[in-house]
């Protein structure tokens, strides 16, 4: 199989933030996500496990997995991995995700448990980090010089295979994969940035799959290629500056949500694949989001607004800015 994808990665550590959301074909972590996000046992056994007072988490883990190179895994791995990461002498860049964990130390060799802060219970997530043999951190040094992030081994589906920077990665399949050899037996991964140009490249018969914006992807919806979309949280903002005396004044950025339309933006810039969104929170995550926070369209809204915070519009500006100012104490 060949797919494209429109980014390369810097490094492929999971300390260094790859696949730090636990979507790595090369690393599997204590736990992975499902389709919906909920949560399921990876190298763990079972999903962790919360003390009675949420301030530490059990893990007891899977036997019989092996690395890529052929050792095993257990809780010195678990314990490695995660030391490193909290050790500022590795330099993990993943490192402030994790601001709740103090510590993490080794009940047996297959029991593992992690100390906390403070309760936190979505701690349970954070453990998507990909494991790495205890060997590959075995020396405090910067992450960011370790070879292990230009040739990794872990113990996920795919071994690493090559890796052409700037061109191409192949993968090859795990044939002793705890949840099975994978069906598709070699991945290569092609390094295309332009979406233009992979949607060119898929046209071409070049790619069996790749990644792309919803306008350019449907314009592959009577073709021989299968078109998948699902909710994702890809958030789009504009910011103002708020020590500027115009774009800090609350009316003026109260009438601006207003006076967005951005369910047009959606239609026009993304195909209609998107819903307005007016907090950071996006609504594909609902268990975080708020859905009566929302800025209506409703420009009539934004100049009262402005009428009411005291600002008057001022002499027309070449073109089709209006210039507003503030009326007189």
């Amino acid at each position: 199989m060949v797919l494209a994808d429109g980014y390369e990665p810097e490094s492929l550590h999971p300390l260094l933030g790859y696949g730090a959301e636990g979507a790595s074909k090369f690393f599997d972590g204590l736990v992975a996500h499902d389709a919906n996000r909920d949560l399921q046992p990876a190298l763990a056994a079972q999903l962790p496990v919360a003390a009675a007072d949420n301030l530490s988490w059990t893990v007891r883990l899977r036997e019989g997995v092996t690395f890529h190179d052929g050792s095993g895994f257990d809780a010195d791995d678990v314990l490695a991995t995660y030391r490193a990461l909290l050790d500022p002498a590795y330099a993990a860049s993943v490192r402030s995700d994790y601001v709740m964990l103090t510590g993490v130390e080794k009940i047996d060799p297959t029991t593992v448990r992690f100390t906390l802060a403070y309760p936190d219970a979505a701690f349970p997530h954070r453990l998507a980090l990909g494991i790495v043999p205890a060997e590959a951190v075995a020396t405090p040094a910067p992450l960011e010089a370790s070879e292990f992030g230009s040739a990794p081994v872990g113990t996920g589906p795919y071994r690493f295979a090559e890796w052409r920077r700037g061109t191409s990665m192949q993968l090859t399949a795990n044939e002793d994969y705890f949840g099975g050899p994978p069906a598709v037996k070699t991945i290569t991964v092609v390094f295309a940035t332009d979406d233009n140009t992979r949607a060119q490249r898929m046209r071409a018969g070049e790619f069996d799959g790749t990644v792309l914006p919803p306008a350019l992807a449907q314009t592959f919806a009577d073709s021989e290629y299968q078109v998948h979309d699902h909710p994702s949280a890809d958030y789009r903002t504009i910011t103002l500056p708020t020590a500027n005396p115009v774009t800090a004044n609350p009316a003026i950025r109260l009438a601006l949500n207003h006076a967005v339309d951005r369910q047009g933006m959606i239609d026009a810039l993304l195909a209609g694949k998107g819903a307005p969104a007016s907090t950071p929170i996006p609504q594909v995550l609902a268990e975080y989001a708020e859905p009566s926070a929302q800025f209506r369209f409703d420009r009539a809204e934004a100049e009262r607004i402005l009428d009411e915070g005291g600002w008057v519009r001022g002499p027309t500006a070449p073109g089709p800015a209006t210039v507003c100012r503030p009326a007189s104490p």
